[in-house]
C-alpha cells in the first residue's frame, strides 16, 4: 500500500510562532523514535562517571554510555533541524537535547507570542460572533 509502512514523519519547522503546536508535534516525533524521555530528563551520566572514577566501569557500561550519547545527539539533531535559521542561534550552544529543548521552552512556552496569539484568536472569535449575530437578527427581522 502506497504511503504506509516505513515513511518518515516530517519534522515541523519552528519559526517563533505557534510554539505550543510545534511542541506537541515534536513530542510525538520524539516518542515515535523512543527519544522523548531522553529529551525530557536528559542524559544520565552520573552512574557511569562515578564508575569510571572508581575504576569499576565495565565495557558494557561504556557501551551503554556511548549509545545513550548517540541517542542524545540524534535528538539534538532533530531539534536543530526543526527550527528556522533565525531561531537556531538561540540553541546553537546547547550540548544536549534537553538543554536545547529547555532553552526553547523557557523562551517560548506561554510567553508573549502565545498570549498574543490567544488574544488575537479571542478578538477574532468575538468579531465573528457579532457578525453572525447581526446576520441572525436581520434574518429574524426580514
Amino acid at each position: 500500500m502506497a504511503g504506509s509502512g516505513g515513511s518518515e514523519v516530517r519534522t515541523p519547522i519552528f519559526s517563533g510562532e505557534n510554539y505550543e503546536f510545534w511542541r506537541i508535534k515534536m513530542v510525538t516525533i520524539f516518542k515515535s523514535h523512543g527519544l522523548w524521555k531522553l529529551v525530557e530528563k536528559g542524559v544520565t551520566t552520573s552512574d557511569s562517571k562515578e564508575k569510571m572514577a572508581e575504576g569499576s566501569a565495565t565495557e558494557e557500561d561504556d557501551e551503554k554510555s556511548v549509545a545513550e550519547h548517540m541517542r542524545d545527539a540524534k535528538a539534538l539533531g532533530i531539534i536543530q533541524n526543526a527550527v528556522s535559521d533565525q531561531i537556531f542561534p538561540r540553541i546553537a550552544s546547547a550540548d544536549t537535547a534537553k538543554m536545547a529543548w529547555d532553552l526553547l521552552y523557557g523562551e517560548y512556552h506561554g510567553g508573549d507570542h502565545d498570549q498574543l496569539n490567544s488574544k488575537i484568536f479571542d478578538v477574532n472569535l468575538s468579531i465573528l460572533g457579532c457578525v453572525m449575530m447581526k446576520r441572525y437578527l436581520s434574518i429574524l427581522q426580514g
